[in-house]
């Protein structure tokens, strides 16, 4: 029997600058950091069609295994997914995907990854010709597994660095399309830079050790990002100083980490520390912060390290920068010692990774 594979990581995201301001069109400082999403696609043939079943495995979150029948995916493929492209699922596509997953699993977080799933395959399959899909789908079994080191719902990207692979996968697979980042300079210490709803530029930074700290305080970025429009609907005044003060910061933040050398100074880190401080608490005005997320911020104040909340808040994680190495090994375990008091994760990352990458199996 014949077996084919293909497989893909992608980064999660770190947002060094810019939370809640971007999504107003100001500019916003992120990078990729080193946990990792892993995708692998894996099929073979099978002389009985009808039996072919595409299995969907989330072994670091979900322990379930979904089983979905290739005729019943083309079928609804030739119902609602044979118009042109679109950015997100219609309505009459939603419903469709999520009667299919609701059938196999009442696991919330499963169902709405299983429906993310199907609406990249099912999108691809639509402009997919029938010879093709005859040839490439319907008479081979699928097999998509996918590992994560990136805690769901942390303000990390793991939504995104999951569809993303997801989508690398099923292009290579169906459409030949080999999706890796074909820039040199984005396997360099690098961050991007967003505004008005758009990339910019990409800029080298200098190399910072970073701790990423997880809250484990559940968090719905739709919700805090309403808290801030109904601000912004309720005391414009206020909400208007408070992203103005934000942009002003973000540009700070930028020019000094663009004017660093590759190693940040002393006092060009002490800046970069009042910055971060100063950032964290025009978002705590936001109302996007939380006590513990401020118990973290300020643990990491004590021992002279620059902190902050990263993501929509509300929960999620803090950031933790380091000023260099020696500061790090002579303080890290002490700041640990501090921050497990107050039952977190912390994780050790690097600051500036690579973004999508083909692996091999």
């Amino acid at each position: 029997m014949t077996s084919s594979s293909v497989a893909y990581s992608a980064p999660a995201k770190l947002i060094l600058t810019g939370e809640h301001s971007v999504a107003h069109g100001k500019l916003a400082v992120a990078a990729a950091i080193s946990l990792r999403c892993r995708a692998v696609l894996s099929w073979n043939e099978t002389k009985d069609a009808s039996a072919s079943v595409t299995l969907l495995k989330f072994e670091s979150h979900f322990s379930r295994v979904l089983s979905f029948n290739n005729s019943e995916i083309l079928q609804l493929r030739d119902k609602l997914y044979k118009s042109p492209n679109q950015l997100k699922p219609s309505p009459r596509q939603l419903e469709g995907v999520t009667k299919l997953t609701s059938k196999l699993t009442d696991e919330k977080m499963l169902n709405l990854a299983s429906q993310c799933f199907l609406h990249s395959l099912l999108t691809v399959l639509g402009q997919t010709g029938a010879d093709l899909i005859n040839q490439k789908f319907l008479s081979k079994n699928w097999t998509l597994q996918i590992e994560s080191k990136v805690p769901l719902g942390a303000g990390l990207g793991s939504s995104a660095a999951v569809n993303t692979v997801i989508a690398a996968c099923l292009l290579d697979a169906f459409e030949g399309i080999k999706c890796e980042s074909s820039d040199s300079r984005l396997k360099q210490v690098d961050a991007i830079v967003f505004e008005n709803f758009a990339f910019t530029e990409s800029v080298s930074i200098p190399q910072i050790s970073v701790s990423v700290v997880n809250s484990k305080q559940e968090r719905n970025t739709k919700e805090l990002v309403g808290r801030v429009l109904k601000l912004r609907d309720e005391n414009y005044t206020k909400f208007s100083s408070i992203l103005t003060d934000l942009d002003l910061c973000s540009r700070d933040i930028l020019t000094l980490l663009k004017n660093s050398s590759a190693e940040m100074s002393g006092e060009d880190f002490e800046r970069f520390r009042v910055l971060c401080q100063q950032n964290h608490q025009l978002l705590q005005d936001f109302g996007v912060s939380t006590e513990k997320l401020d118990a973290i911020v300020g643990v990491a104040a004590k021992f002279g390290c620059a902190a902050k909340l990263t993501g929509a808040g509300g929960g999620g994680c803090a950031v933790i920068f380091l000023k260099s190495k020696t500061h790090q090994d002579s303080l890290v375990d002490e700041l640990k010692n501090e921050l497990s008091k107050l039952d977190v994760e912390i994780m050790t990352v690097d600051l500036g990774c690579t973004g999508v990458e083909k692996l091999f199996c």
